[in-house]
């Protein structure tokens, strides 16, 4: 176990130039599949602060418990800026995937403002062909919530995908 001094002492965020060369090493997927992506960690839309929520596991409330979950002791507000935590920060998405991005979201989750900002950014910018499906009603990670309806609507829409992305193999 570290000490509390050697968990301080945290490693800064990469630098963008330093993302990039090892981004450059990386060969990209043929596609990617986000389920419920948190695609800005600094929860910026608006849509985020409303009651929006019917029975979603994120809420306002947990939401920063959660996000302490994939951030390192010791982070600043401005490491939530850093593309590779908060990808709606990119400038350029070209590259990202070989073939195409798939983006799914429930309609009552508490982050899908940020996922309609970082679908609209990514059209926007070009570079990246995304398709965007938003299920009427259903929380964060609703297709792999083991529950069998959800199971079955989420693949509807993700089986697919990856079925016209392996034929373009």
């Amino acid at each position: 176990m570290r000490s509390p001094a050697a968990r301080a002492s945290v490693a800064p965020p990469p630098t963008a130039a330093a993302a990039t060369a090892r981004f450059q090493r990386f060969q990209p997927p043929l596609a990617a599949i986000t389920i419920s992506p948190a695609p800005d960690f600094r929860l910026t839309a608006p849509s985020n602060h409303q009651p929006y929520t019917k029975f979603d596991l994120l809420t306002p409330k947990t939401f920063p418990e959660v996000r302490k979950l994939y951030l390192q002791p010791g982070w600043t507000p401005e490491f939530l800026s850093n593309t590779l935590l908060s990808p709606v920060c990119c400038e350029d998405f070209s590259g990202l995937v070989q073939k195409e991005m798939l983006v799914v979201a429930g309609g009552s989750e508490m982050l899908l403002g940020d996922i309609e900002q970082f679908v609209h950014k990514v059209q926007s910018l070009g570079g990246l062909s995304i398709q965007y499906h938003v299920e009427e009603d259903q929380p964060h990670c609703y297709p792999v919530l083991g529950l069998q309806d959800l199971a079955e609507r989420g693949a509807g829409v993700i089986v697919p995908f990856i079925a016209s992305m392996v034929g373009r193999v």
